[in-house]
């Protein structure tokens, strides 16, 4: 009976917040122009929305309570985890919608001839000079969004997949953990705060991969890579995690089969682009290898180094290394081969302990492509809040709450700090308007340099924290492994 109470309670406190955010885009319509005033209301009802129906399903089903939750921890994790995010997307909610501001651009631009993958093209719509990313085939969908009011659209359609993405788990595993997966999904990383912001279509991607994750345990894998080929089609890195089905419980073959079908569902999704987009599909393809003159791309983004828009760990061994050393090469060189076969060989050690969880294999291996990636946008940790909700069921109480602190909490003083010494400012409309300010920008402090890398450094301290209380540690095990064996050789003798 006290647990549900409990349960009930926490309903009532996550409603409370949907209604006061609901409040608050109220009162700030108030002192608003007249044109700015439904898209206010579709802020408060969008955000709030999510909140309130994910608190009513926690509170509705008494099997979602846990013997270990205890009143302190759902109050700490909604203030310091929660309130935070929804107070920012209110604040910068007048500058949001920026990708999906190019992506409207890139359809009018096409619409009239142009081509979008051109920058300048693009700039004489939205004032940007940046090119459209996605494929070619994208502009269908973005041209639905853009048929009436770009942000009431998104915010709308994101609020909805962030929903359905927390049910659809929630249905697969029985509602086990429902309000630790609720924190994780509006609070981790501050990447759903990215994407609202942006516009950025990660959100829509992270419900394909919650499907990825169902159809795996429903050992549907067919299914799983056929859809994975389809999620990485927006901005190929993701088929990185097709290989991840080479330590599936199957055969060799099947298993290869599995990532063969990943590419195949990717290629046809390429093949659609130049069948539908013949005239701009090969500028794509220029723009994303950074071939085209005088504008931004993935390429170069990597080449110019890490900033709070490209926070990878991997950009992030190189700050230090020219921190400590300065920009030799040597020394970068053996600190990135040291980090990269640090995170390959913890992995594998675990892979050895766990042969028997695809599932746990699958989700850490996630987290280790994640961070060896060169460009991990702000909004792409949308990737990493799945696995890890599927790493943290096994959690203790006291490891939820630190591993919440590290994924929730640290992410956003950072970015925080890292905008008040690298922008003066906390209006992170300056952020597109000044530009990407690197890292390793002479002019940028030695604060500012670390913290604008927040979002990668708190993911490598949650993969390092979680192979430790897992006792997955590879050097530890391999320690432990060989003491164990010598204390066996022993007692034989």
């Amino acid at each position: 009976m006290n647990q549900l109470l409990l349960l009930r309670f926490t309903g009532i406190v996550f409603s409370s917040i949907g209604i006061l955010v609901f409040l608050a885009g109220l009162s700030i319509i108030e002192s608003s122009d007249i044109s700015g005033n439904q898209e206010l209301k579709w802020l408060s009802i969008s955000i709030s929305l999510p909140v309130i129906l994910m608190a009513g399903i926690t509170m509705l089903r008494p099997s979602m309570a846990n013997k270990h939750r205890s009143l302190w921890y759902i109050m700490a994790s909604v203030i310091i985890c929660i309130v935070p995010i929804l107070v920012l997307l209110t604040v910068w909610y007048p500058s949001s919608g920026f990708d999906m501001n190019i992506g409207c651009s890139a359809v009018y631009a096409w619409e009239d001839g142009f081509d979008p993958y051109i920058a300048k093209h693009i700039s004489m719509y939205s004032g940007y000079l940046y090119s459209y990313g996605p494929p070619p085939i994208s502009i269908l969908g973005v041209k639905l969004v853009c048929l009436y009011n770009p942000r009431v659209a998104y915010y709308t359609i994101w609020s909805l997949c962030l929903l359905a993405t927390f049910i659809i788990l929630i249905k697969a595993y029985k509602g086990r953990e429902a309000l630790l997966l609720m924190i994780l999904l509006l609070s981790g990383f501050a990447t759903v705060l990215f994407n609202f912001w942006t516009g950025n279509a990660g959100i829509p991607q992270m419900l394909l991969f919650s499907l990825i994750i169902v159809f795996i345990l429903k050992d549907k894998y067919y299914i799983a890579a056929f859809l994975l080929g389809i999620t990485a089609s927006l901005n190929i890195w993701p088929l990185a995690f097709g290989a991840l089905f080479l330590f599936a419980p199957k055969p060799v073959i099947f298993r290869l089969k599995l990532i063969i079908l990943s590419f195949a569902a990717f290629a046809l999704v390429n093949l659609s682009s130049y069948i539908l987009f013949p005239d701009i599909t090969d500028s794509y393809y220029q723009s994303v290898a950074g071939m085209l003159d005088s504008q931004h791309s993935p390429v170069k983004e990597i080449l110019e180094g890490g900033s709070m828009a490209n926070p990878a760990p991997v950009l992030g061994m190189k700050t230090i290394s020219n921190l400590l050393f300065g920009e030799t090469i040597a020394p970068l060189v053996i600190l990135e081969i040291t980090y990269v076969g640090f995170i390959g060989f913890t992995f594998f050690n675990y892979t050895l302990r766990r042969n028997h969880d695809f599932l746990c294999i699958f989700s850490l291996g996630v987290l280790s492509i994640l961070l060896i990636m060169p460009r991990l946008q702000a909004y792409s940790f949308v990737f990493a809040l799945i696995p890890m909700y599927l790493l943290m069921t096994n959690f203790s109480l006291k490891d939820k709450f630190v591993a919440l602190l590290i994924v929730s909490v640290t992410p956003l003083i950072s970015i925080l700090i890292c905008m008040l010494e690298t922008y003066k400012s906390t209006d992170i409309g300056l952020f597109w308007q000044q530009g990407a300010i690197m890292a390793d920008d002479p002019d940028t402090s030695l604060l500012g340099s670390l913290t604008c890398y927040g979002q990668g450094a708190s993911l490598l301290i949650f993969y390092v924290y979680y192979l430790i209380r897992s006792h997955s540690f590879g050097f530890r095990f391999l320690l432990f492994d060989k003491l164990s064996k010598g204390r066996s050789q022993a007692q034989n003798s």
